[in-house]
């Protein structure tokens, strides 16, 4: 209830409503501008409920583009800044291409800025990275059909499209 009340008193001096909250969350890591509003249309919601007298649903959506006009404006929330950085540390933990599209999907990036900033790479690169780390723990994995098949199977789980998985096994 207190800090209910401790953004109450900072938001009724702000002109912008939830700006103090959308910064605490920004200040922690990025977001897309889609869970942003997200997020901000639950609080709003949640502090309806609390305190109707203060708050009202009705004025969700006009609070928290206001809010969101703000953040575009000072650049403090970008899109496409969001989904390059999510790319490369996505493509550096080695997923696949497809499981990033998916990821970037439900975090609210249309696709059309998803094509733009994923490069066609390689994926055996990562997927023959994949391999060799599994090989150091069980180096007769290729040799064996079963197991070849299960890593196969386990590549596949992970995303990699099948002709790239055969690539990276034959460039091991």
């Amino acid at each position: 209830m207190y800090q209910i009340v401790r953004y109450h008193s900072a938001m009724s001096e702000s002109p912008i409503p939830h700006l103090a909250y959308a910064l605490a969350l920004l200040a922690r890591r990025s977001y897309s501008s889609a869970t942003m509003k997200r997020k901000l249309q639950m609080r709003h919601q949640r502090l309806a409920r609390k305190l109707p007298h203060i708050y009202s649903i009705d004025a969700v959506d006009d609070q928290v583009s206001k809010t969101l006009a703000y953040l575009n404006e000072y650049k403090l929330l970008d899109d496409t800044a969001y989904t390059s950085q999510l790319i490369s540390t996505m493509r550096q933990r080695h997923k696949s291409d497809m499981w990033i599209r998916q990821k970037l999907a439900q975090n609210g990036i249309d696709r059309d800025t998803v094509s733009t900033l994923m490069t066609s790479e390689d994926p055996s690169g990562s997927i023959s990275h994949l391999i060799a780390h599994k090989l150091s723990y069980h180096p007769d994995t290729l040799a064996d059909k079963k197991k070849k098949e299960k890593l196969i199977r386990w590549l596949m789980g992970k995303g990699f499209r099948y002709h790239d998985i055969i690539k990276g096994i034959e460039q091991i």
